[in-house]
């Protein structure tokens, strides 16, 4: 515990550890200076793409709505489709397991043995 103390101790000191280069601060004004009218001399122009860019992405946009939109009601339709086709084979399934269950065996074994003859 001792030597860690110590070693802080060390650490500590009255020295500030950061050091500005020498003329730092009388240089900076120009330099500053210099930056700031090189960037008021760039003129922009404005490129096509940067004046349609707004309309481009609303009409993307549209567009990707209008596939969502079309792939949605399409896979509807198909789903649609195919259920009214599987209502009435299941609706003739019920129905002929009702009839069986109607049925006696005394029925069905005649039934069976007629067909064997």
């Amino acid at each position: 515990m001792e030597t860690k103390t110590n070693i802080l101790d060390s650490l500590k000191g009255e020295k500030n550890p950061f050091k500005v280069p020498e003329g730092y601060f009388e240089s900076l004004g120009p330099v500053l200076q210099e930056v700031i009218d090189q960037k008021e001399n760039v003129v922009k122009t404005e490129t096509f793409l940067s004046r349609f860019r707004p309309m481009l992405y609303a009409a993307a946009s549209v567009a990707i709505l209008v596939c969502v939109t079309f792939t949605f009601l399409t896979n509807h339709q198909e789903n649609v489709d195919q259920a009214r086709n599987q209502v009435p084979e299941e609706i003739n399934g019920i129905q002929t397991k009702i009839l069986y269950t109607h049925l006696e065996e005394e029925s069905i074994i005649d039934y069976l043995l007629s067909e064997e003859e």
